[in-house]
């Protein structure tokens, strides 16, 4: 009986610590389409040690048909793909709080949207609705085992 309740006094200390130590919400996140790349900035969290921004395309596609309850039937698709500022090529720190995204890069994902929906659904990307997505969560620096800091508000953007 008392090892059962040390055991769960240590374990919820852990779980209390860990929550504790998260890291804030990015905040002011500005997702800008440049000549070649999506240009990514944002407010400076404290305790980051580095940034990972997740570019989320989503095709929604409507079949035409409604439910019992007379609501459209949509078929949505979403694809994530994730870029770190350890990863970085221009010689700024990891830590810094922008980070300039390869167009190329989304395209691609884009693409593999494209694939999934004709594939999967016989559907043509082009007969959807596409919206991409930008939002950025703080890290701490390696070796910290999974963190569960809050990304930022999603922004939308368009490629050229």
């Amino acid at each position: 009986m008392k090892r059962t309740i040390l055991m769960l006094t240590i374990v919820s200390l852990l779980a209390i610590t860990a929550f504790a130590a998260q890291l804030a919400k990015p905040t002011g996140l500005v997702a800008t389409v440049g000549i070649e790349n999506l240009e990514c900035d944002w407010v400076d969290v404290i305790d980051a040690a580095k940034y990972s921004v997740d570019i989320t395309a989503t095709a929604t596609y409507d079949t035409g048909e409604v439910d019992g309850d007379g609501e459209a039937i949509l078929i949505v698709v979403d694809l994530q793909a994730s870029f770190g500022t350890s990863d970085r090529t221009d010689g700024d720190p990891i830590s810094q709080s922008d980070l300039d995204i390869p167009l190329s890069d989304i395209e691609a994902l884009v693409a593999d949207l494209a694939n999934v929906l004709l594939n999967d659904f016989d559907i043509d990307i082009a007969d959807t609705d596409v919206v991409l997505t930008a939002k950025v969560k703080a890290l701490k620096g390696n070796g910290q085992g999974k963190q569960n800091n809050p990304f930022s508000d999603e922004v939308p953007f368009e490629l050229p």
